[in-house]
């Protein structure tokens, strides 16, 4: 039994030392995007090859969507207001033509209307929802988050319902025990106003510094080799300069050993990954202090976790090390191999290998990849992005040639001014359940302070085209400052005991709501 459980633990090591192999290999390819390396080495040209694509690809993307990502960035500094009005058409296919389903009708006949107002810089946010059925207007449903405070507001309500982020926990607490702690909080101050899955720009520069830099550096030059060669890719002909990249057996254990021992030492690291878990487990209601508990437990082995990979490295398989060649021109990447077979000792050999072919120009980005794992299942990426005198038409596809499966986009878009006319499709196909497809077609425009679009989003099948349709406009623009809700007259649910609570609903709330439902119902046909 110990040695089944043995056998079960160290399976598991070598799936995390693999995945950290993998994950130095993804660092490696990237180290050279973070910082301009002054050299015309061989090695330098291979990482500077890498930086300059990257730095294509999104300059690219950036000039495309220029309109859009300044409205982003607006949004971020600035206080806006957005109007949404969305409505949906479900076309029940068990009908058969007959007559639908109340509910559904009932949902086709409706819209949805929102008035947001947000202000990140003054971590303020505001929105008034409104239902029109049938030409029948339902405003004034009122919610607000400000400082953390929960306000909400009901159109058939005097008073205004608030509760206090600290409030939560005892709330829950008193109302089930056995779940709640008492110390969990909502915190939707940071879920609204914060990204909390990024590092902050010191953190992101200790990363660069400590570790990029340093996996460079422990890269030897002579595993680096360059001859100039003709390849063909997207059906031109292009005279590259090929540069290889080859670290042998020892030299790949050398450098993951020196790389784990510096991540094990480091309690600056150790403390990004603390967060990080800490970030990324959260979840609204939840106890911070028992989730750091959970965390830090987690933690104890992190020193361990890394000896026992430097330990497994030393007798790890990197059958030919790692190979890998780029062809480059005009200073980027056209054509990139990568070959790495691995395994822990006395397991079978795990390859990956990858082979393709980009080509980046300021009206294209073609791109073809195959990834291959253990000369068998394969993966193709492939794509064809053109942009060129206001005319777009793009192309990408996923596929797994082998099992007849693809996810793929297709797009059409116009830009005139500051007006985008576009027609967007994302589908997949395989066997078993045939063919499905999102269609996202609309017209945006981006003017200063202000923006509209009009978007229409269907989703079908082969069977059934259009089972779902949205119908959806938006108008948006900068204000001065984000709507404050009245506050004169204040229910604090969160200072209320569970008695109080019930009681408040079952008379004044239960009271104001039947009232104004009778008066609703004896006003307006709702059949």
């Amino acid at each position: 039994m110990e040695e089944n459980t043995s056998n079960t633990s160290k399976k598991g090591l070598s799936k995390g030392i693999i995945a950290l192999i993998v994950g130095v290999i993804v660092l490696l390819g990237g180290t050279a995007a973070a910082f301009f390396i002054n050299s015309s080495s061989p090695k330098a040209t291979y990482f500077l090859a890498e930086k300059n694509s990257l730095e294509h690809v999104k300059e690219y993307v950036e000039n495309r969507y220029s309109d859009e990502l300044a409205w982003v960035e607006k949004s971020e500094e600035e206080a806006i207001e957005q109007n949404l009005d969305i409505g949906v058409t479900f076309n029940d296919p068990s009908s058969n033509g007959l007559q639908a389903d109340p509910a559904i009708e009932m949902i086709n006949n409706s819209r949805l209307m929102f008035n947001t107002q947000t202000d990140m810089e003054a971590r303020q946010f505001y929105t008034n929802i409104g239902v029109n059925y049938n030409g029948i207007e339902l405003n004034d449903i009122e919610l607000a988050v400000n400082e953390g405070n929960l306000t909400l507001g009901l159109p058939f309500l005097n008073e205004t319902l608030q509760f206090h982020d600290e409030d939560f926990g005892s709330l829950m607490y008193e109302l089930d025990p056995y779940t709640f702690t008492g110390n969990e909080t909502l915190n939707l101050d940071s879920i609204l106003f914060d990204n909390m899955y990024a590092l902050e720009e010191e953190d992101l520069e200790y990363v660069k510094e400590e570790y990029i830099m340093y996996t460079y550096d422990l890269l030897p030059e002579d595993a680096f080799e360059s001859s100039n060669e003709d390849v063909e890719v997207n059906g031109e002909s292009i005279s590259a300069e090929k540069v290889t990249m080859h670290l042998s057996e020892e030299q790949t254990r050398e450098i993951l050993t020196n790389l784990f021992e510096k991540m094990k030492d480091d309690e600056k690291l150790k403390e990004l990954v603390h967060e990080q878990l800490v970030n990324t487990s959260y979840v609204a209601g939840s106890d911070m202090s028992q989730l750091e508990e959970e965390i830090n437990l987690i933690l104890e082995d992190y020193e361990t976790v890394f000896e026992e990979a430097i330990k497994e490295v030393e007798t790890f398989q990197f059958n030919d090390g790692i190979q890998s060649a780029l062809w480059i021109a005009d200073d980027k990447v056209v054509q990139r191999e990568l070959n790495i077979a691995l395994a822990p000792e006395g397991d079978e050999l795990v390859s990956l290998d990858i082979n393709g072919q980009q080509h980046l120009t300021d009206d294209q980005i073609f791109f073809d990849f195959e990834f291959t794992a253990d000369e068998s299942s394969s993966l193709v990426l492939s794509g064809d992005l053109n942009s060129k005198d206001g005319i777009i038409k793009d192309n990408i596809e996923v596929s797994i040639p082998d099992a007849e499966m693809k996810l793929y986009y297709e797009g059409e878009e116009s830009v005139s001014d500051n007006t985008r006319t576009f027609d967007r499709t994302l589908g997949f196909s395989e066997p078993y359940t045939g063919e499905g497809s999102m269609v996202w077609s609309g017209e945006s425009t981006y003017d200063e302070d202000q923006m509209n679009s009009s978007n229409t989003v269907t989703f079908g099948t082969t069977d059934m085209p259009e089972v779902l349709a949205l119908d959806m406009n938006i108008d948006g623009s900068i204000i001065d400052s984000v709507t404050e809700m009245d506050t004169s007259n204040i229910v604090d649910i969160g200072a209320m005991s569970s008695e109080e609570i019930s009681t408040y609903f079952s008379t004044d709330f239960a009271e104001q709501f039947q009232q104004w439902i009778m008066q609703l119902m004896g006003g307006s046909n709702f059949n």
